[in-house]
C-alpha cells in the first residue's frame, strides 16, 4: 500500500536533518555524516511503499493533484484553470 504522508514526513525528516548537518561546522566529514540520513529517507520511503525517491516524488505529484479535484497532473494541466495550476505549483514538493 502506498502511503504519500508517510513518505512526505521522511522527506521532510531528512530536509530538515540535511540542513541541519550543513548548518554544523564542526562536523568535518559531511560526507560521511549524510549518508545515514539518506539510509533514513529511504527506509521512510519503503516503509510508505515507495521503491524509489522518483516513484514518491511522482505520487506525491499526483496526490496533489487529487487534492485540487483532477484524477491526475496530466489532467490538471489540460483543464485546470490558471489559478489552479499556480495553487499545485505552491503545493508540497
Amino acid at each position: 500500500m502506498i502511503d504519500v504522508a508517510a513518505g512526505r514526513t521522511a522527506v521532510e525528516q531528512y530536509r530538515a536533518a540535511h540542513a541541519a548537518l550543513y548548518a554544523d561546522n564542526d562536523v568535518k566529514d559531511k560526507p560521511a555524516a549524510h549518508t545515514p540520513l539518506i539510509i533514513k529517507m529511504k527506509t521512510g520511503l519503503l516503509v510508505g511503499g515507495f521503491e524509489t525517491i522518483d516513484e514518491f516524488f511522482m505520487a506525491s505529484k499526483e496526490e496533489n493533484a487529487k487534492v485540487l479535484g483532477f484524477a491526475s497532473v496530466k489532467e490538471l494541466f489540460e483543464k485546470g484553470t490558471a489559478e489552479q495550476k499556480q495553487q499545485y505549483r505552491e503545493m508540497w514538493k
